[in-house]
């Protein structure tokens, strides 16, 4: 049976991968001016990329963490020049969020 610390524990830490989550949303919102939909996907490729060069390849946690960072920071990068450098060379933006641009100032 889990005790009341346990649940506390995972509770905080799953709330805190959700509040990193957040963050990364609204920095990206805030500076692009785009909601970046694909932000899970980086995350969760990130944690996967770690999981398999940590536990299945057995390199270091630090090395294996630096490269999982990496590798989700390269894709966070191709997606941006594959799919939000064509809608922002086209104007868009903010369309997608269904308000005037001006109403986010």
């Amino acid at each position: 049976m889990l005790s009341i610390a346990q649940v506390l524990t995972s509770g905080l830490g799953l709330a805190g991968y959700y509040a990193l989550v957040a963050v990364g949303f609204a920095l990206i919102f805030a500076t692009l001016r785009i909601f970046h939909i694909a932000h899970g996907t980086v995350f969760i490729v990130g944690g996967y990329a770690f999981f398999a060069l940590h536990r299945l390849a057995g390199v270091n946690l630090l090395v294996a963490a630096a490269a999982a960072i990496g590798i989700a920071g390269l894709l966070g990068l191709a997606i941006d020049k594959v799919v939000y450098g064509p809608v922002l060379k086209r104007g868009g933006g903010c369309s997608a969020c269904s308000s005037p641009r001006w109403a986010w100032r």
